[in-house]
């Protein structure tokens, strides 16, 4: 499972906003970040899911080439909102 909000929510928790403990403030933070990143370069958050994609394709490369039974790996994105499609 990958969440587009991992690296925003990962921020927050290092940053000491905890959802459970104060969902209103952790929710707070997570809207002004969120929308502060996306005003600087609107694929920010998009950029940093792309990084742990291809942080885990490395690792399956390195499986494979290593000749690990079950190497290959799938993604699930539990967050995503819309369907983008692209011309090629």
């Amino acid at each position: 499972m990958l969440s587009f909000a991992s690296s925003l929510k990962k921020m927050a928790e290092e940053r000491g906003y905890d959802k459970k403990s104060n969902p209103e403030k952790y929710r707070q933070f997570c809207q002004s970040l969120g929308a502060s990143k996306r005003a600087e370069n609107e694929d920010y958050w998009v950029n940093l899911f792309e990084d742990e994609v291809s942080a885990i394709f490395e690792k399956e490369q390195k499986d494979l080439k290593k000749n690990i039974k079950y190497w290959e790996r799938c993604i699930i994105v539990d967050d995503c909102r819309y369907v983008i499609f692209y011309d090629e």
